[in-house]
This record gives C-alpha cells, sequence and structure tokens, in this order.
C-alpha cells in the first residue's frame, strides 16, 4: 500500500509571530509505503516489514482523516520463484 498522509508537527524552536505563521502554512506530507494490516473507518495501519515466521513489524496507525491518498500496488521480485527461493538464498524461513 502507498499512502500519502498529513502528519501533526511539533517544533521547539522560538519565533515570532510571522515564523510561526510560515512555518504553520507548510504542510507535514508522509509518504509512506508497507502492508496494510488493519482499517476501519478511524484508522488504517500500516507495517512496512514482516519476519519470516509472518508477525508484522514498523507499525504506522494513521486516522482516516490525516490520509490525502491511499493506492494498492503489488511487489513481484523479478528474478525469484516464491518462498522457495527465498529459504534458499535468503537463508530465512
Amino acid at each position: 500500500m502507498f499512502v500519502v498522509w498529513k502528519d501533526a508537527e511539533s517544533d521547539s524552536e522560538w519565533g515570532d509571530a510571522r515564523s510561526v505563521s510560515r512555518w504553520a502554512e507548510k504542510d507535514a506530507l508522509v509518504y509512506d509505503i508497507g502492508w496494510k494490516v488493519f482499517e476501519n473507518k478511524k484508522y488504517m495501519v500500516i507495517c512496512s516489514q514482516v519476519g519470516p515466521d509472518g508477525d508484522y513489524g514498523n507499525r504506522t496507525k494513521i486516522p482516516q482523516g490525516w490520509i490525502l491518498r491511499k493506492q494498492k500496488i503489488t511487489f513481484k521480485p523479478k528474478h525469484t520463484q516464491g518462498k522457495k527461493w527465498i529459504k534458499k538464498n535468503l537463508d530465512i524461513g
């Protein structure tokens, strides 16, 4: 899944009202790629890692209202033959 979303942002710098306004006008856009593991009306959870046991890692929970774009993507390694190739060549699983 490819997801573009607006994130909340904080800053500990000091500045006058003008510099704060300039900072506030810029969107904090995040571009994420990962497996969509969960989705409901409130949130989407994507994970960027999958272990050999099928567990997911590095998860991000994104409020649906923050998502600007989501697109399903497919990944097919060019030179692999699936699980057999992974076990043989990557020494996992």
